[in-house]
């Protein structure tokens, strides 16, 4: 599984496009050992925002397909930079 950075292009195993924004990390009791990452990501298209739990990010669903595929990178794609195309025009 490709490790989530920003400007992460992911389809979801139910189909829609998904953009990582940035990771977070939790750390209510300022203890190393209780830390958790967040992905925080938004929807392609309506640009709905959500955050989820690294480990559930990159988990598998039933054990058989990952939650989410690795596209590209928005970041360092040229297209996605001159707005010549969307990521999802892109994958069609």
């Amino acid at each position: 599984m490709h490790e989530p950075e920003r400007g992460d292009l992911y389809k979801h195993f139910k189909g829609g496009f998904y953009i990582v924004l940035y990771a977070g990390v939790k750390n209510a009791n300022n203890d190393a050992n209780d830390e958790e990452t967040y992905i925080f990501y938004k929807r392609v298209g309506n640009g709905d925002m959500y955050i989820r739990k690294h480990s559930e990010f990159v988990s598998k669903i039933n054990g058989k397909q990952y939650r989410f595929k690795y596209v590209g990178n928005v970041l360092n794609d040229e297209r996605y930079k001159k707005n010549e195309e969307t990521p999802v025009q892109s994958q069609n």
